[in-house]
């Protein structure tokens, strides 16, 4: 057997940068690594393109791991640390607003994130991977409740195998295998592929040459500015991303920055950037800076760490200081595991503007209208098509306390009209707050507002905002997960019911839950009602119970001036 001949390319992490035709290469490279005395820049040429080479070392004298092998065993190994990085920018034509960046060994960390095309590795992977190829998915869940997901299957398959969800799912980072013709890792008379990973970055072969490097990066800039998504993929482009400098895009920030001035942001979530994917090793903490003498490290990162520090500033000023915070993953004993990335990219945020609906997700705006939102509607108007014929009483109004100790009228309150309907209908038992022990579950979880003697599971919320509906949804789902799967949830809500209702809401030991009702009062048209991230929620919650055959069942509740009496 012959021995395959060496290949033509070396795989490197591949940027595309936004360098106008005016500015110097330098643009691409962040400022403090060309400042450092480790660092050097050399003016260099990739056969007739001019480019700029940025390399240097990352010097730690010293292992984090030596101080604990000491402390064990009173030797200290002689050991020490470099890292190097390297980053080669080049500009393809001299009229192109872009630029490539090649990036080796810690490379990355010089790239300038402001710089950085967004998402230009996964477009790539989008239009030439083989959709029965796919071997891993990153998918960010566009929810109140934000939700990341990386699922990788051994050898590739096809994309549907993955499970992702056509509704409510951004995807971020993408690997599979793509033909190599056309680029220089081509072998002749062979159909050969290679495996790309694509994110903000394009992990690809590229040519070991320069006239094979600079034909390889003109296809990849081909695909992207020429070509459609690959068969089988398109729907992941279902969002439609703004591009930088569109118009649309200031009076959005200044959107955010209205919701980010608000005492508690309801539309504003955590979620985790593209770019974190690309790197590797375990984080020990964050650092925050863009703050000055407030700069910090936390061993974890929530959405409060992002807000607080933004209190502080006028409206106007938010959304700019927002982008001046970075945050960054360090490895035990501080030294960088990723990129300093902008704070923005670490929030996803929703905003409706003149009958479109918008997304801010990991610092890119997002325009979900069209297909995506006629398709969300379509599936909240089947999950919302299967009426109940449960009928419940009018929700009352309530007298209730102001702050300052005055008495006003109001909606009566969840718990109170809970309770006032299974007193006034014997057929329902009200479980509002009472919680069902589990394993897996030791604080307890709600299983419903209200139970009937049939075993329909009823939850029951008046319509006010889009946490409080995607929380009802979440709560269906959790229910009817652990009652269907856990022995232990199972018998405990069982015993309960029969505790609390003395024996008239006997459930058979085999009980499995058949019928979930959900049952809404306040507002317009149920549809209307919710926001962008509840809609999500109501058709995965409709979905999941689905495939656990659970039929999920809508009662709409009209509203009644009458007044709930006290104890009634």
């Amino acid at each position: 057997m012959m021995a395959r001949p060496p290949s033509r390319a070396s795989k490197t992490s591949l940027y595309r940068l936004q360098i106008a035709p005016d500015e110097q290469l330098t643009a691409g490279a962040k400022t403090d690594y060309l400042d450092r005395n480790e660092f050097h820049q050399q003016t260099v040429e990739v056969g007739a393109r001019p480019a700029l080479l940025v390399y240097g070392q990352i010097p730690k004298a010293q292992p984090d791991w030596l101080d604990h092998a000491q402390s064990l065993t009173r030797f200290r190994p002689p050991c020490s640390n470099d890292t190097s990085a390297g980053l080669l920018i080049l500009r393809l034509a001299d009229d192109s607003r872009f630029c490539y960046g090649l990036s080796w060994g810690m490379g990355h960390l010089v790239v300038s994130s402001e710089r950085i095309d967004d998402g230009f590795g996964l477009r790539f992977a989008l239009r030439r991977a083989d959709s029965n190829q796919i071997s891993a998915l990153t998918t960010h869940a566009l929810d109140s409740l934000p939700r990341t997901a990386r699922l990788s299957i051994f050898g590739g398959t096809a994309i549907n195998s993955f499970g992702m969800e056509d509704i409510g799912e951004v995807v971020s980072r993408i690997v599979g295998k793509i033909p190599a013709t056309g680029l220089s890792s081509s072998r002749a008379n062979v159909e050969a592929f290679i495996t790309v990973r694509g994110a903000d970055a394009l992990s690809v072969p590229i040519g070991r040459t320069p006239d094979d490097a600079l034909h390889d990066l003109a296809m990849i800039d081909h695909v992207i500015r020429n070509e459609e998504p690959a068969e089988g993929l398109e729907y992941l482009e279902n969002t439609r991303p703004l591009r930088p400098g569109h118009p649309r895009i200031e009076p959005l920030e200044h959107a955010l920055a209205e919701e980010l001035a608000g005492e508690a942001p309801s539309r504003v979530a955590l979620c985790w950037p593209a770019g974190w994917n690309e790197d590797l090793g375990e984080v020990e903490t964050f650092r925050i800076t863009g703050l000055g003498s407030e700069n910090t490290e936390i061993p974890d990162i929530e959405l409060d760490d992002i807000l607080e520090p933004l209190a502080r500033c006028e409206e106007a000023d938010k959304f700019a200081r927002l982008r001046r915070m970075d945050i960054q993953g360090l490895a035990a004993g501080g030294s960088p595991m990723s990129r300093k990335i902008s704070a923005d990219k670490w929030i996803t945020f929703e905003c409706d503007m003149d009958g479109e609906r918008y997304v801010l997700q990991r610092g890119r705006w997002y325009n979900v209208g069209g297909a995506y939102i006629d398709m969300l509607e379509d599936k909240v108007a089947r999950a919302l098509g299967n009426k109940s014929e449960l009928v419940l009483p009018a929700w009352p109004l309530q007298w209730k306390k102001k702050k300052n100790g005055e008495d006003c009228l109001g909606r009566a309150n969840e718990r109170e009209y809970n309770q006032w309907v299974a007193r006034e209908q014997t057929e329902l038992l009200c479980m509002d707050r009472k919680l069902i022990p589990a394993e897996v579950h030791p604080g307890g979880f709600e299983a419903c507002d209200l139970l009937h003697t049939d075993g329909t599971l009823i939850h029951v919320k008046h319509l006010d905002d889009s946490t409080s509906a995607s929380h009802l949804f979440n709560q269906a789902l959790v229910s009817v997960e652990a009652l269907s799967r856990q022995v232990d949830a199972r018998d405990n809500f069982i015993r309960k019911a029969a505790e609390i209702s003395e024996g008239t809401h006997e459930l058979p030991v085999d009980f499995r839950p058949a019928t979930v009702v959900l049952a809404f009062s306040g507002g317009g048209a149920i549809a209307d009602s919710i926001f962008t991230f509840s809609k999500i929620a109501l058709v995965r919650c409709f979905q999941r119970l689905s495939d656990f055959g659970v039929t999920l069942k809508v009662a709409r509740l009209t509203e009644s001036d009458d007044v709930l009496e006290a104890g009634a």
